[in-house]
């Protein structure tokens, strides 16, 4: 640990490959799209220990958002920067229009990392996890749970969820709730042993996607991904099938509200009831005339009267 160690910084290592000390940081402006796009472009040895998107159209002279994306090497900031200033990689917003970013790395005396991200990278965290035998009817509750804002990607194949996070930092605490037993449908069974020990194996560090030489990029334009990819993906069989009808503290990290009966009949209401107004009464197509039916035997229930 440096001088900085009294202010929570240590410097970073320099990269496996050798490289000058620089910034690990690269700056560019980017359209509207999400950083599970921005990172389909982003490679560097090592992988990334953050990556961010702030909203910065309002401020004088910029006509575009700012990513800042971290990352682990200085070597890595560097080649990756060089390799974008010859405008091979490009964005692809959402009306199909393909931007080519300008790169750039701010000036700084040191490289240092905060003191909490040199200790999970000394453990071996980042951005990615991996939990065996994770319940598929539970995924987009602990989506939700641990905040889609922090999350980039996810995926979910035979019985394991893998999800990236957009820092190490947000990776590091799911597993610290999953090892802890603090998300309540993911138990182990009585025959496993104690649920740390039983957790510590099953959840784990999965390899950062953008953990590669920038020379092993394959996409050169990244295709538009919408802003709601989680939502369609998991928001659907059999990943939805679990939402606490009662208030659990587990919740509490998001805000998150529970799934009541009267949530669910207001649900159905909304995607089902396509109703067309007339001058004095409503036509219902026949097709929703039992949808319908349902509507208004729950509307004459004493409890729906304030509906």
């Amino acid at each position: 640990m440096d001088s900085n160690s009294d202010s929570g910084f240590e410097s970073a290592p320099p990269s496996p490959s050798g490289g000058a000390t620089q910034s690990r940081r690269v700056i560019f402006h980017v359209p509207n799209i999400t950083l599970t796009q921005l990172l389909t472009i982003i490679r560097g040895e090592g992988g990334i220990i953050s990556a961010a998107i702030f909203d910065t159209q309002k401020i004088d002279g910029l006509s575009a958002r700012t990513a800042v994306v971290e990352f682990k090497y200085p070597a890595s900031a560097r080649a990756y920067s060089t390799k974008t200033a010859s405008h091979s990689v490009g964005i692809e917003d959402e009306n199909g229009a393909v931007h080519y970013p300008r790169t750039w790395r701010p000036s700084v005396p040191r490289n240092s990392y905060h003191q909490g991200d040199s200790i999970l990278l000394r453990n071996g965290f980042t951005r990615a996890i991996r939990a065996a035998k994770f319940p598929a009817k539970a995924v987009w509750f602990f989506l939700n749970t641990m905040g889609l804002q922090h999350i980039t990607n996810a995926s979910y194949e035979s019985g394991a969820l893998s999800v990236e996070f957009v820092s190490i930092f947000q990776a590091a605490r799911a597993t610290r709730i999953l090892r802890e037993g603090s998300f309540p449908y993911y138990k182990p069974d009585e025959h496993d042993g104690p649920l740390l020990d039983y957790n510590m194996s099953l959840v784990h560090p999965e390899i950062d996607s953008t953990d590669s030489h920038i020379e092993d990029l394959e996409v050169r334009t990244s295709a538009f991904i919408p802003h709601d990819h989680l939502a369609r993906k998991f928001d659907r069989l059999p990943y939805n099938q679990t939402w606490p009808d009662t208030w659990s503290p587990i919740m509490g990290l998001q805000g998150l509200e529970p799934r009541s009966h009267r949530d669910g009949m207001l649900e159905m209401i909304q995607k089902h009831a396509a109703f067309s107004r007339n001058t004095w009464s409503w036509d219902i197509p026949p097709v929703l005339q039992e949808d319908h039916n349902t509507v208004l035997n729950t509307f004459a229930d004493p409890d729906w009267n304030d509906a």
